[in-house]
């Protein structure tokens, strides 16, 4: 129950205020469990989630994995720990078809770029738009994103 004091956050009301909006979130499909602790950068929730067996791979109603937000806030522990516990790496969004790999490389975390690239990302994968993460990386302006993802074989 601790973890789940640490994702809710703080005193009973706070607690209760933050479950109330955590439900109202996963009732519209934006949220499940992981992708909120994800999202709070809650690594010690994180972790007891998946050692309690929780699906990694579950999507919000946009298709949007906890690998996705650990990419999008640049969270390296998570996305290594997701990654461990069978993340599929290769996931495309409902919305624009992006890849976790992608959300990295056009935010410039090169940590993330190097983990998702070292544990199978595709690194040829396109959105919906027909971009790579390699294209997405110079949209973000990061040279060493592209270098990375360059020197391990991208094409635009």
């Amino acid at each position: 129950m601790n973890f789940l004091k640490n994702l809710l956050g703080g005193s009973r009301s706070t607690i209760k205020a933050n479950a109330d909006a955590l439900l109202l979130a996963e009732s519209n499909g934006l949220l499940t469990v992981l992708i909120a602790a994800v999202g709070r950068g809650d690594r010690a929730a994180v972790n007891a989630l998946i050692a309690a067996g929780i699906n990694v791979n579950e999507t919000n109603n946009k298709g949007v994995t906890a690998l996705m937000v650990a990419a999008d806030k640049g969270d390296v522990d998570s996305l290594k720990a997701l990654i461990a516990a069978g993340a599929n790496l290769n996931t495309k969004d409902k919305n624009e078809g992006a890849t976790a790999l992608h959300v990295a490389a056009y935010k410039g975390y090169l940590d993330c770029v190097k983990a998702l690239v070292a544990a199978g990302s595709n690194i040829n994968a396109t959105d919906n738009r027909g971009f790579t993460p390699l294209f997405t990386a110079s949209m973000g302006g990061s040279n060493a994103v592209e270098a990375v993802l360059r020197n391990a074989g991208a094409s635009r």
